[in-house]
């Protein structure tokens, strides 16, 4: 039997096709009915979104209270950005 320059390649491709279909047996997953991620469907905005929400709305600074640190006070601005003052020591 004559073999062609992709035996070996084929022969790796067959078993490892063959692996898979045989962990999907054996983990009761059958090929192709995994669904993709969905996005968090969660309607509590984030403490980052909260701040910047009421900075703009208020038009000043919002400390954004999760990301402050002893040493990082971080404050949402009005107009969309964030501003992270870091310390070298403690500042609470």
């Amino acid at each position: 039997m004559r073999r062609g320059p992709h035996g070996p390649r084929r022969r790796a491709c067959t078993t490892l096709a063959g692996l898979v279909v045989l962990g999907s047996v054996l983990t009761g997953i059958a090929p192709g009915s995994i669904a993709p991620a969905r996005a968090t469907t969660t309607t509590d905005p984030t403490p980052e979104q909260a701040a910047m929400a009421q900075a703009q709305r208020t038009g000043e600074q919002v400390q954004v209270g999760a990301d402050t640190t002893e040493t990082t006070i971080v404050e949402a601005n009005p107009d969309g950005t964030f501003t992270a003052q870091v310390a070298a020591g403690p500042v609470r």
